[in-house]
């Protein structure tokens, strides 16, 4: 039963291959054909007083 399951989603959603040709700006943006994307944002702040800071904020679909 599990193995139909996997078949099913296999068969909804694309498969990461290795040779894809990036497209930029597209390939900036969601692609809702994949099941799961990451996107990460980090940058480096500072305060008025002289602190660092870092950060990363990030959004799983």
């Amino acid at each position: 039963m599990i193995w139909n399951l996997l078949a099913m989603l296999l068969l909804i959603y694309r498969v990461a291959e290795p040779g894809y040709h990036f497209d930029f700006p597209r390939d900036h943006f969601n692609h809702p054909d994949f099941r799961t994307e990451w996107w990460y944002y980090t940058g480096n702040l500072h305060d008025t007083a002289g602190h660092r800071f870092g950060f990363e904020l990030v959004f799983f679909r």
